[in-house]
């Protein structure tokens, strides 16, 4: 396909609800050196009809072959890249809202980040805040500018901070992705903010620049922190939201789990790139999921990983080291 300076790629499936007022979100962009490319993902509702309308009128829309096949959402964007050239990479949802300024803001951070590092090949991503909201587009709330601002290792490894449709890689990330194995992936954005730290760089800008819309239809939603969001009390909901992490860290924190698998995977797939600090910190990465309490501990003293806030991190220090 036509080289753009900006490829954005959306997977879509059953998004008709939604699909009109995000695509037309991307066409109210202040930056106008962009192409979208839109694969269905077998959708059994008016997406399809509604994706040719676009493809029809605008010539930077288009519509990719999906033959036949359901990939998920994963895979779906995985193949989208595969078969896209582009400068930079940006990923869509189906059912958000972009800010005017988001290609723009997003695309300067990026030529920052590639002056700190002149060179093509370097592997880099940048990542957005988001502001949440639910379906007709209501503000819910705004993570503190914080929330996402760490990039260490082995931080992103237990605690993807990256969403994806906030995300812009550069045409040498790209590159570095090849064919993985998606069922040992988490998602493209985990998997990508992992290539970013080991090769190159993750920079995190703290604007909004985008409406993250929730609704029941969510492939997967926005992380709310500690607090649950449902009704109660604050203490009833944070309460609540000790539960859910801990629940979450449980389930996370064992040798067949996705976190341990992907950090496995990653290890194996990059082994002849990583350097020895980086093959290290993996294996004690590793050794402290799927290990006792012994092995928890030994992960908190070497690499300290960070989450969301810090009322989460000791939720995730303590089911490290009660396991």
């Amino acid at each position: 396909m036509v080289k753009s300076e900006v490829a954005i790629v959306m997977s879509t499936y059953n998004g008709s609800r939604y699909l009109r007022e995000q695509i037309d979100s991307i066409l109210g962009q202040d930056f106008k050196n962009w192409d979208l490319y839109i694969r269905d993902d077998m959708s059994s509702d008016d997406t399809g009809v509604i994706l040719k309308d676009y493809e029809e009128k605008y010539d930077n829309i288009h519509v990719v072959e999906n033959n036949n096949i359901n990939l998920g959402a994963k895979r779906s964007f995985l193949k989208l890249v595969e078969c896209v050239n582009a400068k930079y990479y940006m990923f869509s949802d189906q059912d958000d809202f972009w800010l005017p300024n988001k290609i723009s803001l997003t695309l300067g951070a990026m030529k920052s980040a590639e002056k700190v590092r002149p060179d093509a090949s370097i592997p880099i991503l940048v990542h957005t805040n988001y502001r949440i909201v639910d379906s007709k587009l209501a503000e819910l709330r705004t993570p503190p500018a914080s929330f996402k601002n760490y990039t260490d290792l082995s931080s992103l490894s237990i605690n993807n901070c990256i969403t994806g449709c906030t995300m812009m890689i550069n045409e040498a990330l790209k590159n570095l992705i090849g064919s993985v194995d998606t069922e040992s992936v988490g998602m493209h954005d985990w998997w990508f903010g992992l290539i970013a730290n080991c090769f190159g760089i993750v920079k995190y800008l703290p604007q909004v620049t985008i409406l993250y819309r929730q609704h029941e239809g969510n492939v997967v939603g926005a992380n709310t922190g500690m607090a649950d969001s449902g009704s109660g009390s604050k203490v009833k909901r944070i309460l609540r939201g000790i539960k859910k992490n801990l629940r979450y860290y449980r389930k996370e924190f064992k040798y067949d789990s996705i976190t341990a698998k992907q950090i496995y995977y990653f290890r194996k797939y990059y082994s002849k790139m990583l350097t020895d600090n980086k093959k290290k910190e993996l294996d004690v990465l590793y050794e402290g999921l799927i290990g006792g309490p012994k092995a928890g501990a030994v992960l908190i003293k070497k690499l300290r990983p960070q989450s969301r806030n810090k009322e989460v991190k000791w939720v995730m220090y303590y089911a490290l080291i009660t396991k």
